[in-house]
């Protein structure tokens, strides 16, 4: 059985349809939290790179070519999806709710 009651599941149907609409201090929040969240999505991919790294200096640069790319594509394709930018939002409109203005509806794709 979940542990999820009515009023869970209609804060989770709201979050799904709204997104807050945040004051400047919040929407300069997003993207930091939004980056956060990228470097823990895609951690495994960053310590193949920070151990293919460790002991090079100017060799990184075409040594560990491969591994860079797959973490900057794991970062970019993290940062750019829209899910993840609405969650970002939400977590700054709780953590700080005097940054938000309202809400407006979530167009349909």
């Amino acid at each position: 059985m979940s542990d999820e009651t009515p009023l869970d599941a209609r804060k989770a149907q709201r979050e799904q349809r709204y997104e807050p609409v945040l004051l400047h201090f919040g929407e300069n929040q997003v993207p930091k939290e939004v980056q956060k969240e990228a470097w823990k999505a895609c951690d495994a991919l960053v310590q193949v790179f920070k151990e293919c790294s460790k002991k090079r200096t100017f060799s990184v640069s075409w040594a560990c070519q491969r591994e860079l790319q797959d973490m900057t594509q794991c970062l970019y394709e993290y940062e750019t999806d829209e899910n993840n930018i609405r969650r970002a939002r939400w977590k700054v409109a709780k953590e700080h709710p005097s940054a938000v203005k309202g809400y407006r509806k979530v167009k349909d794709d």
